[in-house]
């Protein structure tokens, strides 16, 4: 059985949780988010497991914190660590470590006060110094920037002033990102105290490559699983099911399938929660110099959805945050100017290849379809004459003589590559979902540059070809599981001991 694995990582700062199994083509089982009133995809009708195994597909590094680089570490930190605020799936925002908030002068100032039981998991009171200590770091100046966000400081004890760069209504949404989240380190563990409802277990080292060793246990209540965390290859998450695994998250038909047929596991399907783009020097140069560029068709992208992609897909469609940037904040802020020279598209360019990430198999069955459409015959073909429409220079070889390929990169590889511009296209993998649609177009042309500066014209440099779902698969009264506004995965606790 061959197995087509979700992305492991994003090039972005990742907004959506991939447990990951892989994904195949088939029927799908399962409710439709859309028929639930609440954020809740799995409830524990009877009384829930008092331990749980969770099955993750990547390795986690604490060092990676607050930044998650894969999905395991996308789970893992969102059910460690808490931001002022959080957005649950409906989009509207809520307190977390802040239970209340306000605007002052006009909309420039928002105090937010800490709820008065927030502590840390050795019961430390979070304060606001704290707050202020965890932030002032190097690495988060850009992504104040990106929020809009001019400056902070501490009120007193509980109170925490954010200075905006511009007036605004709205709180200020991208607060609810992992990014800001609240921790403190210690010199007794590698994980930092957090204030989640899960704490770490560490354990004796590990046994084999494979292990992880990690476990996570209720920090406040008495009332929630332990949770033992078994890393395993993508390729095993339908025979993880015959043994005594609670829950895994998958794309896989046939791992889906087979867990209806076992009866004892509940099925519930996520929501369309990312999308594959295709990004191309050649149209970003196009635009620059004010050619004309056509819109991509959508035949191309349901072919390209039904019969290059194994996961479930679907044409992509309109909603995504880079269809609601609306008057928000100048996509400018806090990017610099981008390059004058693209490498890849240069027409003497030996680099002629769609680059992708080697580990995403759903990105290179795209590479590899449209380098097949790019080498058809327009006459014949109506996607290989859809294809040559949008991207200029595709077709046929450069001066150089080099025909077009896909090629997979390591993820290193291909930040340089798509930061620069030195190849000729990119399959990218973003989530759909942000909670603030100017905060993640700036963290984008962070690490893609070169599409920075085309204000009104961004989203015709953005290319969405396919959106992608996955499932969660859970062992009947196993725990409560909800989702949040960017799709990642939240184990339910009773919280009532602590607020």
């Amino acid at each position: 059985m061959r197995i087509c694995s979700i992305s492991r990582s994003m090039i972005f700062l990742p907004l959506i949780v991939s447990l990951l199994a892989g994904c195949g083509k088939g029927r799908m089982t399962g409710r439709e988010p859309a028929d639930r009133e609440d954020c809740l995809v799995i409830e524990a009708v009877k009384k829930r497991a008092d331990s749980i195994r969770v099955a993750l597909f990547d390795n986690i590094d604490p060092a990676d914190i607050p930044f998650p680089r894969n999905g395991s570490e996308r789970f893992l930190f969102g059910n460690l660590y808490e931001s002022l605020i959080k957005i649950d799936c409906r989009g509207q925002v809520s307190p977390s470590l802040a239970s209340r908030w306000e605007s002052t002068d006009r909309g420039r100032c928002w105090r937010f006060e800490l709820d008065r039981e927030a502590v840390f998991w050795n019961g430390t009171a979070v304060t606001a110094n704290d707050v202020i200590r965890c932030w002032d770091r190097d690495e988060l100046k850009s992504m104040f920037a990106l929020a809009g966000i001019d400056s902070f400081s501490a009120e007193g004890a509980t109170k925490i002033n954010i200075y905006l760069m511009e007036r605004s209504t709205e709180v200020p949404r991208a607060l609810a990102s992992e990014a800001f989240s609240v921790y403190r380190r210690s010199l007794f563990s590698r994980w930092p105290l957090g204030t989640g409802d899960f704490r770490v277990v560490e354990r004796a080292p590990k046994t084999r490559e494979s292990d992880q060793n990690l476990a996570i246990q209720p920090a406040f209540s008495r009332h929630g699983p332990f949770i033992d965390i078994l890393t395993i290859p993508v390729e095993e998450a339908r025979d993880i099911l015959e043994s005594s695994i609670d829950l895994l998250v998958t794309g896989d038909q046939e791992t889906i399938d087979f867990a209806v047929k076992r009866g004892s596991f509940i099925t519930e399907r996520l929501p369309w929660s990312s999308t594959y783009m295709l990004l191309s020097t050649s149209r970003v140069r196009d635009i620059r110099l004010g050619r004309r560029t056509e819109p991509i068709s959508p035949g191309l992208r349901e072919n390209l959805a039904h019969f290059a992609i194994r996961c479930e897909a679907r044409a992509s469609r309109p909603g995504g945050w880079w269809d609601r940037m609306g008057d928000r904040r100048s996509l400018s802020s806090g990017v610099k100017w981008p390059p004058v020279f693209l490498a890849g598209a240069d027409i003497d360019s030996e680099r002629r290849r769609i680059v992708y990430d080697i580990n995403d198999e759903t990105s290179r069955d795209i590479a590899e379809r449209l380098v097949a459409l790019a080498g058809g015959d327009p006459d014949i073909s109506n996607d290989s004459r859809d294809l040559l429409s949008v991207i200029p220079d595709i077709e046929g070889r450069y001066a150089s003589g080099v025909p077009l390929r896909a090629e997979g990169l390591a993820r290193e590889d291909l930040d340089r590559s798509v930061l620069s511009g030195d190849d000729f296209a990119y399959i990218i993998k973003v989530a759909r979902n942000s909670f603030d649609p100017s905060f993640q177009a700036g963290l984008f042309m962070e690490k893609i540059n070169w599409v920075s500066g085309l204000e009104g014209n961004f989203s015709k440099a953005l290319l969405t070809l396919a959106d992608t779902r996955e499932t969660v698969i859970a062992r009947k009264d196993a725990a409560s599981i909800s989702v949040d506004w960017s799709g990642r995965i939240i184990i339910m606790v009773n919280r009532g001991e602590r607020r």
